[in-house]
């Protein structure tokens, strides 16, 4: 086997999302309190979303996925990407075969 790739997941942190009213004025309805719940990380206490990235050694990018929740874990990322299924498909019938590291 040989490493043809680097595969990790990068988190963009963000302020509250959906924190103001739906429509201007002081007694307008508010978001509801799902929408936070949805991007909110009791891990790293924060709001985000994420991306999975495999990079190439010559500093490409082969796929990149997302954006997921943070709340997500990264294995999550790996099944819904389904990279290893198209990977295993490219090498079907090659003697030599890649590996992603990471």
């Amino acid at each position: 086997f040989r490493v043809a790739g680097f595969i990790d997941n990068t988190m963009i942190a963000f302020c509250r999302p959906g924190g103001g009213p739906i429509q201007g004025g002081e007694r307008s309805p508010r978001v509801p309190k799902e929408i936070q719940q949805a991007w909110w990380t009791g891990w790293k206490k924060l709001h985000g979303m994420k991306w999975q990235t495999i990079s190439l050694a010559n500093g490409m990018e082969l796929n990149v996925f997302g954006p997921l929740s943070v709340r997500r874990n990264d294995l999550t990322s790996l099944h819904k990407s389904q990279i290893e299924f198209k990977l295993q498909q490219l090498q079907l019938n090659q003697q030599l075969k890649y590996v992603i590291h990471g």
